[in-house]
């Protein structure tokens, strides 16, 4: 299974930065205590590094460069980036609705209904929520490789998603921000895997959990943009560096914007 590319959806929206705003520097030495940090890989789009506490969250891009993170009590979303040393911020409600990170999309993400109720499984270390949905269509070929051989209606088949969720006293704020970051659906928890299988049982991982670090203690000023940053508005090509985004502009003649 392969996450929807980059190339095919346009990097629109200002990049301006915002004079005579600043962010305020970090009390030093504060911390959150009882953190989870999971390490998560995606089939597409690299390693993300995920730090969870009962008060805030923090989503780093190993491939794309940038950090979100959001905390209490407001839990406006910042996101950052080093290479351009710019930060912007959107309400949790709009960056829930806002499709800033669509190169995160799974490629049948829009086929996904809502949820069956999920099952709970007690064997392991943590409690965890099994979700189905209703079976989806595959695109010919594109979910599965198949030999010449066999039937193109094989292709077709109807596949099996399948969403695995940590079941753990976090807030449902965290919970949300990670779907978004993977454009999963509503669903209780934090996700975890997410995979799809076809008839012949074959299994494609989009996302899996890597490790959990339990009862961690991070900074505070992990979960704000360094105060030297300047302030711009998020847009899609925010979260893609320049090289990425010009890459993409030059493979497809001028259909990303990348200025």
């Amino acid at each position: 299974m392969s996450l929807l590319p980059l190339f095919l959806l346009g990097l629109t929206g200002p990049t301006a930065a915002r004079a005579g705003e600043a962010l305020k520097t970090p009390v030093p030495g504060l911390k959150f205590k009882d953190c989870r940090i999971l390490k998560q890989s995606t089939d597409a789009n690299g390693i993300y590094i995920i730090k969870v506490c009962k008060e805030a969250v923090r989503c780093q891009s190993q491939a794309y460069g940038f950090v979100l993170a959001a905390r209490a009590p407001k839990w406006t979303v910042k996101a950052w980036r080093a290479d351009r040393k710019q930060w912007g911020e959107i309400s949790l409600a709009e960056f829930l609705k806002a499709d800033l990170l669509f190169m995160n999309r799974l490629s049948y993400g829009s086929d996904l209904g809502k949820p069956n109720a999920p099952s709970i499984d007690r064997s392991g270390p943590e409690r965890t929520l099994n979700y189905t949905f209703a079976p989806i269509s595959s695109a010919a070929g594109s979910l599965f490789s198949y030999s010449d051989k066999e039937d193109k209606l094989q292709r077709q088949a109807k596949l099996q998603p399948q969403l695995t969720c940590l079941d753990a006293d976090l807030p449902t704020q965290a919970g949300a921000i990670m779907r978004k970051l993977y454009e999963l659906p509503p669903t209780a928890g934090l996700p975890l895997t997410m995979t799809v299988s076809n008839q012949n049982g074959q299994k494609q991982v989009n996302l899996k959990t890597d490790s959990i670090e339990h009862r961690q203690t991070v900074s505070q000023s992990e979960f704000s943009p360094p105060p030297h940053y300047g302030k711009t508005q998020l847009s899609k090509r925010f979260f893609v560096s320049t090289s990425q985004a010009d890459f993409m502009n030059e493979m497809f003649d001028g259909m990303v914007h990348t200025k």
